[in-house]
């Protein structure tokens, strides 16, 4: 929900880390690291499925979470697909609009009831269920007519139907529970929902929704109910669906108030990853999770980022540099707390702006990493640590360490193991895992998109210690069903850094002619006295993604800050190649990467000149 909703949250998350500041650990001294005391977290997960990882499609059209389903989430090893409200709404092409309702007609700018059926259908087929983020506390101020047609009068919706006896009368204060739970939100229409009329009116489009075969709901500004009233939704329900609430916690109305119906979100999370990565908190802080006064493990939903949150400062987005954005929800995906969800949303210029629109103002079809879609759940190491999430689900969280506070690892029983490096250096690593003895592939930067063999470096398990060189803001995870490539050379380091790109956009393909292409880059960048702008990627001619070993590029404007850098690099023909630019200082330490997703660049078989600036 935009606006009251979410201030509201940023202001109990911070009342609440004034009252319970987190402690630092207490270090004990190691030969190589700093070893930290395990505390097993409960793996238990609602939903109750083998692959739990939800991804937020915020905004995509039905044709196209249909197809996702079926050419990526569901191979993929994803267990849920959570989609932006079906229902009618006003007009409009922000992103907003969609969260003011007008009737419960299936028929919004993502498609209609058709098109929605269709999409639950193929992707359960997929092996993905749909959880549909659900609108049931207000409806749409002033009047109009909706998108598909339906008119309405302030607080008479005759589609519905609701009439003005439906909603509270007009007040706006949040400080008691009763204000909170009867006051208008945004200054919209507040239903009366202790009442048995909107209950079945509400519960009826809900039905309806599960009759589709929609396995679950987001019930978006759930704080601003009566956790008793959505118990009385569910219960005129013929059966439970997976349940998740935006509730924010805090007084007067804590999350242990609505854990009864279901999940809640659990805010403190993406807050406490922007103090670690940010902030300056550190990661080794992030060992000691859940912090007091959180959801059990049990009863949270956790994310990097949501619709909300990416536009709101205090929390990660895509924007955030040195790969934190990529490197947090590696973590999300590896720690056993809570049920996790992946944004995939796209780029926008302000906080209102919506997904890209067709000329008819429907949302186009999304094609990944074109016209601003990000698809976050193709990036290679999002993606790949699904696969991670679900082999070690139910595994505690053991052998926790760190080496610099920016610096951890930890595994997941003897099944996985993962370390993280938020350093402008690299970390070599020799830790502790429970993982047997053998050589495993080095998944954060296997670009293999089959899901099935590995292309990236193999680790090596021997008498439970692995030992791997962790480039600058990196990581690597690896575990135990995860087979060593039989075609690689078995490493015990891994120095690659494509952490943020779909295997489809990083797989490099072999070329084709004989006759390789030169690419002269120009990239416009800010640098300080000293720095280096460098390139590096995903092939040997690049530095395969360790920027010591990547290209200098020369400064075309010696003695401003800002300037055009270039070099001219010749890149194997006919083949996809991720990039990314790096400022590196003087004394050869990384500086700073650009931010996520990777570059692409298809070098064909000519010569080309590719113009950016650095992100």
């Amino acid at each position: 929900m935009k606006g009251t909703l979410l201030a509201l949250g940023l202001s109990l998350l911070s009342s609440l880390a004034t009252a319970a500041p987190h402690a630092d650990p207490a270090f004990g001294t190691e030969a190589s690291h700093k070893r930290m005391e395990s505390r097993p977290i409960s793996s238990k997960r609602a939903p109750t499925t083998t692959n739990k990882t939800i991804v937020q499609l915020f905004q995509w059209n039905w044709d196209s979470v249909a197809a996702e389903c079926t050419n990526w989430l569901g191979p993929a090893g994803y267990g849920f697909a959570q989609v932006s409200p079906p229902a009618e709404h006003i007009t409009g092409t922000q992103w907003w609009t969609d969260y003011q309702p007008v009737s419960h007609i299936i028929d919004s700018k993502r498609g209609n009831r058709t098109q929605f059926e269709n999409m639950v259908t193929v992707c359960k087929d997929a092996g993905v269920g749909i959880i549909v983020d659900a609108i049931l506390n207000l409806a749409s101020g002033s009047g109009g007519t909706g998108v598909a047609g339906s008119t309405w009068t302030n607080e008479s919706f005759p589609a519905v139907p609701f009439t003005p006896s439906e909603f509270h009368d007009v007040c706006s204060a949040q400080s008691t529970e009763t204000e909170i739970w009867t006051c208008q939100l945004d200054s919209l229409p507040d239903l009366r929902t202790e009442t048995d009329t909107v209950r079945s009116i509400q519960a009826a489009y809900l039905s309806d929704l599960m009759s589709m075969g929609v396995v679950g709901f987001r019930l978006d500004a759930a704080r601003s109910m009566d956790p008793k009233d959505i118990a009385a939704f569910l219960a005129k329900l013929s059966s439970k669906p997976y349940i998740t609430q935006e509730t924010w916690g805090g007084s007067p109305v804590p999350d242990t108030l609505y854990t009864g119906n279901g999940d809640v979100i659990e805010f403190g999370f993406p807050s406490a990853l922007e103090t670690a990565f940010v902030n300056g908190g550190g990661l080794s802080t992030l060992l000691n999770w859940p912090e007091s006064g959180w959801a059990s493990s049990d009863n949270a939903n956790v994310f990097v980022a949501d619709h909300d949150t990416e536009r709101t400062s205090g929390y990660l987005n895509s924007d955030s540099g040195n790969n934190a954005y990529t490197l947090s929800t590696i973590f999300l995906l590896a720690q056993a707390y809570g049920s996790p969800t992946i944004l995939s949303g796209y780029d926008f210029t302000s906080s209102d702006q919506g997904a890209p629109l067709d000329s008819n103002n429907n949302v186009e079809d999304t094609t990944c990493f074109s016209s601003g879609w990000r698809c976050e759940q193709r990036w290679t190491a999002i993606s790949n640590m699904v696969q991670f999430h679900n082999a070690v689900d139910g595994q505690d969280q053991v052998n926790a360490a760190s080496g610099t506070s920016n610096q951890i690892t930890f595994g997941r029983g003897s099944i996985g193991q993962v370390a993280i490096n938020y350093e402008s250096s690299s970390w070599d690593l020799t830790g502790t895992t429970n993982v047997p003895d053998g050589s495993y592939c080095e998944i954060i930067h296997d670009t293999d998109a089959s899901f099935t063999t590995c292309s990236s470096s193999n680790i090596t398990v021997s008498g439970g210690k692995f030992t791997v060189t962790i480039p600058a803001y990196d990581a690597i995870a690896f575990y135990s069903t995860a087979l060593a490539s039989t075609t690689s050379t078995t490493s015990a380091s891994t120095s690659s850094t494509a952490t943020s790109s779909s295997a489809a956009a990083t797989a490099s393909a072999t070329a084709t002619s004989a006759s390789n292409p030169s690419v002269t880059f120009l990239e416009t960048a800010t640098t300080s006295v000293g720095q280096t702008v460098y390139i590096t990627g995903s092939v040997a001619e690049l530095g395969n993604w360790t920027p010591s070993d990547g290209v200098a590029l020369a400064d075309q404007t010696t003695g401003n800050s800002q300037g055009t850098w270039k070099a001219t690099v010749t890149l194997p023909a006919s083949t996809t190649v991720a990039y990314k630019f790096v400022i590196v200082n003087s004394d050869g330490t990384v500086a700073s990467w650009e931010s996520d997703p990777n570059r692409s660049l298809d070098t064909g078989t000519s010569d080309q000149t590719v113009t950016t600036t650095w992100r």
